[in-house]
């Protein structure tokens, strides 16, 4: 027979049990739910952290492609102001080369064959011929036998301004001819060889050092 102690128990049971599961299920609602925010948040955080590597490196490129660029241009302006030095060096040298010729015995040769050939060509009048105060003072005897020979072609001796290397210039009497024949027009004629060349070399240390 049932005493009501044991309807008690069993309804304690029933009870719990319901409760039990009630709470089971309460966990299991918790768990799901937030697992969903939870997947949520992880998808906000991911798309977040995609955006964020995407601006990191569109930043990156940009800050790079900057960098290169500004690298670029400061290596153009360096390899503009290193050739133009290296021009300068180069007449420079070529100026002192040119003073060593002057002063040679090959330059006497030069100078009185020059003479000798400009008045074989020109018609017959009166001209200046300018030389250096110093091819003058030393080579004035032998200039003065070359001009004795053409008889048709009256020719003055006069000194040229200082800046006059070597050679000779030769004016007509109405200053209406003249004939560069000095050192510094060979130098200024060349000068566009010369920062050719200069290029050439200066190309080829470029390209041997990118290859080291």
């Amino acid at each position: 027979m049932t005493t009501i102690d044991d309807k008690l128990s069993l309804f304690s049971k029933i009870i719990y049990e319901k409760l039990d599961a009630e709470i089971e299920n309460s966990i299991l609602e918790f768990e799901k739910k937030k697992n969903e925010k939870l997947n949520v948040q992880y998808k906000k955080i991911a798309v977040l952290r995609e955006e964020v590597l995407k601006d990191i490196e569109k930043k990156g490129r940009f800050k790079r492609n900057e960098i290169v660029s500004n690298e670029k241009l400061k290596f153009k302006k360096e390899n503009m102001l290193l050739r133009k030095q290296l021009i300068k060096e180069v007449v420079i040298e070529v100026y002192k080369k040119i003073d060593q010729f002057t002063k040679s015995p090959q330059y006497k040769d030069y100078l009185l064959k020059s003479i000798e050939e400009i008045l074989d060509k020109v018609k017959q009048g009166s001209y200046e011929l300018m030389l250096t105060k110093q091819d003058i003072e030393k080579y004035k005897d032998e200039i003065i036998d070359i001009l004795k020979r053409f008889h048709d072609v009256r020719v003055k001796l006069s000194y040229s301004n200082e800046d006059m290397l070597g050679g000779m210039l030769l004016i007509d009497e109405d200053k209406s001819f003249v004939l560069d024949n000095t050192l510094n027009s060979k130098i200024h004629d060349n000068k566009e060889l010369i920062g050719k060349r200069v290029m050439e070399l200066f190309t080829q240390e470029v390209n041997e050092w990118k290859e080291v």
